[in-house]
């Protein structure tokens, strides 16, 4: 359901979480720290990485050739549900002998909501008694709230994939159903609607949000997906490191291809919808010169917005074009962040 401005929604994700556990302090950390090209501070909740690649979690990872693998939390971890497989093979590839770290599969434990929208902290605040203000739940942090008549303890993380106001509640999976009933009950005063995971995508894509497996892969350079400010080359050793410098050194991409960049564009000058799926032909003065990656049609914006990669040997002003069965319609450069590019609607 694609929402009017000014309703807060609840999605409800299914929760993919792996569990990394140590019998002597810091051990996890350090395993995580060698994974990542983001610096790890123990003493920070889990939550506080979570937008680290304006992706769906935050953390991205990186293959020894550079490339990009996937998005996480910290100690524990929220996968998009096809990823926690890699995940968990990648990060016990990743221990060592030496290393007293238990690293487990706990998907079934939990359930997240997302509530977000201009009203989200109304609807919040009618369930918990804990503040809800911005002193209380700071942006890219996460708290426990305890919500509904049994006062039940939920961590409150305050991000968004939508670009909204709002949280994603993470609770045991067998207290879910009473967080959304209470959520659904207080909402009733201010329009709260349900909407799918196909309306959140549109959201994203009109903030900007990357989505692994699509957007990027193990194929494709953080620089090359427009996340490169997010590398810290300089908090000492990690995966892939040695790669990304060269690739930078010489501006190229994983295992020396050449660089690419991933480019916002809406299909088409209008609003009309057009069926158009992902993975469709993307052609410059007839030449095939990529594929488009996520499509969604943006509710703020009205248009059909799309990425694709564009090559360093294509000149800015290309005249681009895409597929759309037996009609080729034209790709129109558009801002990497259609919707509010400053952020202030997650600010509230």
């Amino acid at each position: 359901m694609i929402l009017p401005p000014g309703t807060p929604a609840i999605p409800l994700h299914p929760t993919i979480s792996v569990e990394v556990t140590d019998q002597v302090d810091s051990t996890s950390s350090e395993l995580l720290r060698r994974a990542s090209r983001r610096d790890i501070h123990g003493a920070l909740l889990a939550a506080e990485w979570q937008t680290a690649g304006r992706g769906r979690r935050g953390r991205v990872w990186t293959a020894v050739a550079g490339g990009s693998l996937t998005f996480s939390l910290g100690w524990r971890f929220e996968q998009g549900a096809g990823f926690v497989a890699g995940d968990l093979s990648w990060l016990r590839w990743q221990r060592s002998h030496e290393e007293g770290v238990t690293i487990r599969d706990v998907s079934g434990d939990f359930a997240t909501i997302g509530l977000w929208g201009p009203r989200a902290r109304d609807v919040l605040g009618a369930v918990t008694p804990d503040p809800v203000d911005d002193g209380a739940l700071r942006l890219r942090r996460a708290e426990i709230v305890h919500i509904g008549e049994e006062a039940i303890p939920t961590i409150a993380a305050r991000i968004s994939y939508a670009g909204e106001l709002g949280w994603e509640l993470t609770v045991a999976a067998d207290r879910a159903v009473a967080i959304w009933d209470a959520l659904w009950s207080a909402g009733a005063d201010h329009g709260l609607e349900p909407f799918g995971y196909r309306a959140l995508d549109a959201l994203r894509m009109e903030k900007g949000y990357r989505y692994y497996s699509t957007d990027m892969t193990m194929l494709e350079t953080p620089d090359e997906a427009g996340l490169g400010r997010f590398v810290q080359l300089g908090k000492g050793p990690f995966i892939g490191r040695d790669a990304l410098v060269a690739a930078r050194e010489h501006e190229t991409g994983v295992g020396g291809a050449p660089a690419r960049r991933l480019a916002t564009v809406y299909v088409g000058e209008d609003d009309a919808w057009r069926p158009i799926y992902g993975g469709e032909a993307v052609r410059a003065d007839g030449r095939v010169i990529g594929r488009l990656r996520s499509v969604a049609c943006g509710p703020s914006v009205n248009r059909t917005i799309a990425t694709v990669y564009r090559g360093a040997d294509l000149a800015e002003d290309a005249a681009l074009t895409v597929d759309v069965f037996e009609d080729r319609i034209e790709a129109i450069p558009a801002p990497d962040v259609p919707w509010d590019p400053a952020g202030e609607r997650m600010r509230g």
